[in-house]
């Protein structure tokens, strides 16, 4: 067999590299679709963690399980947030813990994304607030406002609940003040004046009670004993009638005799 000689250096790199070569090409060719496989099985679990999260909607059970399923991915800290919502609108004091304990690890986590790190932070302080601790979430409102706060919604939401937490406090003319002042700021917001006007109401109605002390008890002294009347003399019994003899028997008639 005659082979062409413009042929004989494919033939001669075969021989020397070409069978290393092909085993090198479908090694990459495994690896390249185990990458393509695995990047194609994680856009299918964030769309199922997508879908999980739509179907949920505010339901706190099915949001755990979400959670459960799909927390460690980048989709995590969106499901928590919402799980944290969900659990704190129940107003019930256990779901507002778990509220509470979710945002505060997700605000150690240091994991939100660009634009949504000051929701936890926000979050905590309405947690604080309806477990009716009301220095701590005040304070936590306060500072998130002394920082550098960009989202309008989520100032708002910290000055009305730091004027909501003031009034509390026993500071009620302050926080009367905050709230007109916050009145103004927001009075092309028709949502946002009824939220202060109801917080201004709240507050006008809202008065410090002093605490009472305690008054000790009055030792009680024993009651004499009421004076008993004296009985009233006895009536000398009546007199039994005297005996009387009792009458002798009648003679008896003699019996005639016939």
């Amino acid at each position: 067999m005659n082979i062409p000689e413009e042929l004989l250096p494919v033939i001669e790199w075969w021989e020397r590299d070409g069978k290393k070569t092909l085993a090198v090409a479908a090694a990459a060719g495994v690896v390249a679709l185990g990458v393509w496989s695995w990047m194609a099985h994680r856009e299918q679990v964030r769309q199922n963690a997508s879908t999980a999260l739509i179907n949920a909607g505010s339901d706190v059970e099915a949001l755990e399980a979400a959670v459960a399923k799909y927390g460690d991915m980048s989709v995590g800290p969106g499901l928590k947030v919402r799980l944290a919502m969900a659990a704190f609108s129940t107003r019930e004091e256990a779901e507002v813990r778990k509220a509470l304990q979710i945002y505060d690890e997700l605000i150690a986590a240091k994991n939100m994304p660009a634009g949504y790190e000051d929701i936890p932070v926000v979050g905590r302080a309405e947690c604080l607030e309806a477990l009716g601790e009301w220095k701590q979430a005040y304070d936590a409102y306060t500072t998130y406002l002394g920082g550098e706060a960009g989202d309008d919604g989520l100032k708002f939401t910290a000055k009305l609940g730091a004027a909501r937490c003031r009034s509390q406090l026993g500071e009620r003319e302050a926080a009367i003040a905050d709230l007109e002042a916050l009145k103004k700021e927001f009075e092309d917001d028709k949502a946002a004046v009824a939220r202060i006007e109801s917080s201004l109401d709240a507050a006008r109605r809202w008065t410090v009670r002093e605490p009472v002390a305690p008054v000790a008890p009055v030792a009680e002294t024993p009651a004499e004993p009421a004076a008993q009347p004296a009985p009233a003399p006895a009536e000398p019994a009546a007199e039994a009638p005297a005996a009387q003899p009792a009458p002798a028997p009648a003679p008896e008639e003699p019996a005639k005799v016939e």
